[in-house]
């Protein structure tokens, strides 16, 4: 069992390490959300749009015979251009996604040493190759339970009939996805600090993450409080609170998986 650590001390980690490098915190985040925004509309207007009328179409043609083979081809060129853009779209996130968690960790650890440095560590092509098939895994394990979900619940409730089991299945089911996402998610991080394979990153994920599940979960539910503050707040506190967050998280990473030797001094959080 590895050692217990508060999301309360995570939080307030969070913010006085956002406090030691604020302003260089919310110009990293802010040109996160440029370019988040760039990409939406770069792939998002050209490659998504016309999805849902391809597969009206489609299933149109099913039960039409007369559609000639131009507008047939022509579909099947949107479909193709849609999964390439999806393709492009999932690779620019999973850089950008590295990119961000490499930053927040160097600062939790207090080894950010610049961003060509960084950018250097984290883009290698044995990370992304890693880091890509850790979060395949990660989503297959959590997005799939999700999936099934809505059709256990229908079985459920066709056969029992009762609102109030049905209801406990699903704040169980909600439950067991939210644990699982805690145990594994610190894999993505492994990868991106630590070289690590995508299995071991997971397996070390799951073995040290055992016994502190309830307070990762608590920092989820902090963290997400935390976010509607910032929103609330003309949504320019965003800019804030999204910094400590992952700060915070970056925290809670180092204490579960750095060495003494390489551990942020925590007496100084």
């Amino acid at each position: 069992m590895s050692k217990e650590v508060f999301a309360t001390d995570a939080i307030k980690a969070g913010f006085q390490l956002f406090g030691k490098n604020w302003l260089m915190h919310i110009f990293f985040v802010l040109g996160y959300f440029i370019l988040f925004y760039i990409k939406l509309n770069l792939f998002i207007p050209d490659n998504f749009k016309s999805t849902s009328t391809s597969m009206i179409i489609n299933m149109q043609s099913g039960s039409n015979p007369g559609m000639n083979a131009n507008e047939l081809a022509m579909q099947l060129n949107q479909i193709q251009g849609n999964a390439l853009g999806g393709l492009l779209m999932f690779l620019i996130s999973t850089l950008i996604e590295m990119y961000f968690s490499g930053y927040f960790i160097r600062h939790a650890q207090n080894r950010f040493k610049g961003f060509g440095d960084l950018f250097k560590d984290v883009f290698t092509w044995k990370k992304i190759g890693n880091y890509f098939l850790a979060n395949l895994l990660i989503v297959l394990a959590t997005m799939g339970l999700g999936i099934l979900f809505p059709f256990l619940i229908f079985i459920l409730a066709a056969s029992s009939n009762s609102f109030f089991l049905t209801t406990i299945v699903s704040i169980l089911f909600i439950l067991f996805i939210f644990y699982l996402f805690a145990r594994l998610y610190f894999a993505l991080f492994l990868v991106v600090d630590k070289g690590a394979g995508a299995i071991d990153a997971i397996e070390q994920s799951w073995e040290q993450t055992k016994g502190n599940e309830g307070q990762i979960i608590l920092f989820f539910i902090l963290s997400i409080l935390l976010a509607i503050l910032g929103f609330i707040l003309f949504i320019v506190g965003l800019l804030f609170m999204v910094p400590v967050i992952f700060l915070a998280y970056s925290w809670f990473y180092v204490q579960l998986f750095d060495t003494e030797e390489n551990l942020v001094a925590t007496e100084d959080i």
